[in-house]
């Protein structure tokens, strides 16, 4: 129960971050059901997870400092990503912090594998 408290936390504060895209060029996805968010800071940016190559869910990035100071304080181990289906926004589906080298722990191959099997 102590560890299910913070990762419910991290998932409703994922909701309330402000999505900023990386690059301006990123065509608007689709709509569906299954949302995948990365959550990093600008100086780790070289250990962000490629979302823009998953296919079948929406992604949104969001840089930690661009949160308010509370929210930055919640997040000690980046990248962090969350899935999440739009239709139950409160059950997060997966949930990866990075390591101590601020690296993450999942790459985006596995992380299609986990999106393909939600859509099934």
């Amino acid at each position: 129960m102590k560890t299910l408290i913070p990762f419910l936390l991290i998932i409703a504060a994922a909701f309330l971050v402000s999505p900023t895209p990386i690059s301006e060029n990123t065509p608007p996805s689709e709509d569906y059901d299954i949302n995948v968010l990365q959550i990093n800071a600008s100086w780790n940016k070289k250990n962000s997870v490629p979302l823009e190559k998953l296919v079948g869910c929406n992604v949104q990035y969001a840089y930690l400092e661009s949160q308010s100071k509370e929210l930055q304080e919640r997040f000690s181990k980046i990248p962090i990503i969350a899935i999440t289906k739009k239709s139950q926004p409160n059950k997060p589906l997966g949930y990866w912090e990075g390591n101590i080298m601020f690296e993450p722990t999942i790459t985006v191959e596995e992380l299609q594998e986990v999106i393909d099997t939600l859509n099934q």
